[in-house]
């Protein structure tokens, strides 16, 4: 109500657009590279259900387990 009017090819109005604009797009590529860090890691969500599965198979076999172990400390 108290402001004056801006027009929108105002040279400051055009200048801000493209900083925004030029922001936006590096932190979204990237956030973009912070997605992919994790894929090598995605399957560590389904571990739960495949250990309970694994534990119920009998009789254990030592090398079995230990390719479990083995798995596990490449991973960390």
């Amino acid at each position: 109500m108290h402001l004056w009017d801006v027009q929108i090819d105002d040279e400051l109005v055009m200048k801000a657009k493209t900083q925004i604009s030029e922001t936006l797009s590096e932190n979204l590529e990237v956030i973009q590279l912070a997605l992919n860090v994790y894929n090598d890691y995605l399957f560590i969500l389904k571990e739960r259900e495949r250990i309970d599965a694994f534990l119920k198979r009998e009789p254990f076999e030592r090398e079995a387990f230990q390719a479990e172990i083995d798995k596990y400390k490449a991973t960390i």
